[in-house]
């Protein structure tokens, strides 16, 4: 129970970070990301945590622009869980990201032949994130367009996602983020 608090605390964290940074706060989401790191090492968490936390790790490294760390990182997400196809799809991201282009692709190609049920849009969702990485704004678009068709409805993330900073300026991509109702 004395957990859960804590647990909050990371969460607000690992989201302030990004939040702060996509609305030109830079030095709090650096400051944010480097609290959140710090916590993660100082913190005893249940075993069922760990792959939550490596997730929330590798977004705070990307937030510190330490990207080779975070794909290092996401390897040894996959390494714990080969079989999860959201941590592949983490390493599909962090490839593109930093250069490695052809197992961006590799991944985005195995996240196409993705067809498990409630997955609301998500395959597609990674997929744009790796095409807008590797500079395909068009393809990007396509896929978040397709996401939002196949359920997706994590707006928060796409609002916020690094991933997507070469195509925040799109119009169609600013309709897709854009309230509605």
């Amino acid at each position: 129970v004395a957990l859960r608090p804590a647990l909050l605390g990371w969460a607000v964290l690992v989201g302030a970070a990004p939040a702060l940074r996509v609305h030109g706060r830079g030095d709090a989401s650096r400051a944010m990301a480097e609290r959140a790191l710090e916590w993660f090492e100082q913190t005893e968490l249940p075993p069922q945590t760990e792959m939550t936390v490596l997730e929330s790790s590798i977004e705070a490294l990307d937030c510190l622009g330490r990207h080779r760390e975070a794909y290092k990182l996401a390897r040894v997400l996959v390494a714990a869980k080969p079989e999860r196809w959201q941590s592949q799809a983490m390493v599909g991201v962090a490839a593109a990201r930093t250069g490695d282009d052809a197992i961006a692709r590799e991944i985005s190609d195995r996240l196409a032949a993705l067809d498990e049920p409630f997955t609301f849009g998500m395959p597609r969702y990674y997929r744009a994130a790796i095409a807008a990485q590797l500079g395909d704004r068009a393809e990007a678009i396509r896929l978040l367009q397709q996401a939002v068709s196949n359920g997706f409805r994590q707006w928060v993330s796409l609002h916020v996602d690094m991933a997507f900073d070469s195509i925040r300026d799109d119009g169609v991509f600013q309709e897709i983020v854009r309230p509605k109702g």
